[in-house]
């Protein structure tokens, strides 16, 4: 008998996520399409909860599980069908702070049109990136992006949104020195000081669409950004081109895109641990090797996407 598999996070949406859970459980045993499938729902409890539950899922070859929680949820799930065989196919109801792959795919966050996606959207194949042994489906975030957001607890973006991670950035910015890092990727090598370094396989960055515009969903780049300095001044100058993409007359931000990228710390920063944070989560420390797996993900998407 075919399977579907309901993964939720408690925490995402308010508490909203098991309400939703049960909803979508109810809508899809009245579909026709799904009516003669045994669909479970599975409650995470810890941040490995919904790897294991979808790699378990994907070894015994369910036809679809639907992740109901934001970004990092999403990222377990995927991590653990990719590790479980990659034979179940991914279907996103958005319910996180920022929701940058749903934003990327189109995927509404209104629950009652995403359900729609869920019963009648097309296979789309798209990207996924191995980062040591993690997995990023969105972004990643090295130095001044990754360290603000230390402190920024579930109960921060719940109440103040994207906005949490602006405030704890501008204050760590007052006293940051970044790290001296190796970047190695398909065009050469990158070697300074860094203070950010972002890396989005969308375009959507933040919940900020069209951040990044040329990074697709299925492109098989990762699309990487640097920044050498930053102050609170060039911060308020720059930020107007950075809202629309223009990195013109900024000499500080390097650009690039590639398949295949290593980062190194440098000997003045041998001892000092870099940390990065993959679609919201603390994960990998530096030195890391990533690689993208060019459309290995099979994800339920709108039918104009």
């Amino acid at each position: 008998m075919k399977k579907i598999s309901i993964i939720y996070n408690p925490e995402s949406g308010s508490g909203e996520s098991e309400k939703n859970a049960k909803k979508v459980k109810e809508q899809l045993e009245q579909s026709d399409k799904y009516k003669d499938i045994d669909i479970q729902m599975h409650a995470t409890k810890d941040s490995k909860d919904a790897y294991k539950f979808a790699k378990k899922c994907s070894q015994e070859k369910y036809e679809l599980i639907v992740s109901i929680g934001g970004d990092g949820t999403i990222n377990q799930i995927a991590g653990g069908i990719i590790d479980g065989g990659n034979h179940s196919k991914l279907a996103i109801m958005p319910l996180g702070t920022v929701n940058n792959m749903a934003n990327a795919l189109k995927i509404p966050t209104k629950f009652e049109d995403s359900i729609k996606i869920v019963e009648e959207g097309n296979i789309r194949n798209i990207d996924i990136a191995k980062v040591n042994k993690d997995y990023m489906i969105s972004s990643m975030t090295i130095g001044l992006l990754a360290d603000a957001a230390i402190n920024v607890t579930s109960e921060k973006k719940r109440k103040f949104g994207p906005l949490a991670y602006v405030i704890d950035f501008l204050r760590v910015l007052k006293k940051y020195r970044g790290y001296s890092l190796v970047i190695k990727h398909d065009e050469g090598e990158l070697k300074e000081r860094i203070m950010f370094l972002l890396v989005t396989m969308t375009d959507s960055v933040g919940g900020m669409s069209a951040f990044t515009p040329d990074a697709k969903v299925d492109d098989g780049y990762m699309h990487v950004l640097t920044m050498s300095k930053l102050s609170i001044g060039k911060l308020i100058r720059y930020l107007p081109k950075l809202l629309r993409s223009d990195f013109s007359d900024m000499p500080e931000i390097h650009y690039f895109q590639t398949s295949e990228m290593t980062i190194e710390k440098q000997n003045k920063d041998k001892k000092k641990k870099v940390q990065t944070r993959i679609d919201g989560d603390p994960s990998s420390s530096v030195p890391i090797k990533s690689k993208v797996l060019k459309q290995e993900l099979k994800v339920l998407a709108p039918k104009e996407s």
